[in-house]
């Protein structure tokens, strides 16, 4: 179980196109868990890896109508 991938935040952008994902992964290496950002393309299902190091600890959207 400790090696299962667990999503922890989802936030979908203002114009609902879009979802950001924070994901919490194990890092072996470093004994320590490490969360990583992932961004989904709600349209054609394409999901791609936002962050390569560190570990976020939240997202947001910002909205251009403001």
């Amino acid at each position: 179980m400790v090696n299962l991938e667990a999503p922890y935040d989802l936030r979908l952008s203002p114009d609902g196109s879009h979802a950001v994902i924070v994901v919490r992964t194990v890092n072996w290496r470093d004994n320590r868990y490490e969360s990583i950002c992932l961004v989904h393309a709600v349209q054609n299902g394409q999901t791609w890896q936002l962050t390569q190091a560190g570990s976020v600890n939240q997202a947001e959207w910002l909205d251009n109508e403001s």
